[in-house]
């Protein structure tokens, strides 16, 4: 089975090949799909994550350090209101 590494680095390679820039958000969320989507074609699930409704939308708190490690670069893009896009 795939790891949760591999799932959001194949996300990633497929917006890259794209030339689509995505979001920590977003990639969450694409995580997510692809979630729901296998199990509703194989009635099992793809990861062993423990999805939570967190901030409008699901997450999953382990990702933070899967997105930490060193396969991944996050860049903080700094917005208006003090806010940042990462």
């Amino acid at each position: 089975m795939n790891t949760v590494k591999d799932i959001l680095l194949s996300l990633l390679s497929e917006a890259a090949h794209k030339n689509y820039t995505v979001g920590k958000t977003q990639l969450v969320k694409y995580l997510y799909m692809v979630e729901l989507e296998y199990f509703k074609d194989n009635k099992k699930r793809l990861t062993d994550l423990e999805w939570k409704f967190y901030h409008y939308g699901p997450y999953e708190f382990e990702l933070e350090s899967v997105l930490e490690s060193k396969e991944f670069s996050i860049e903080v893009v700094p917005l208006p209101n003090e806010r940042s896009y990462k």
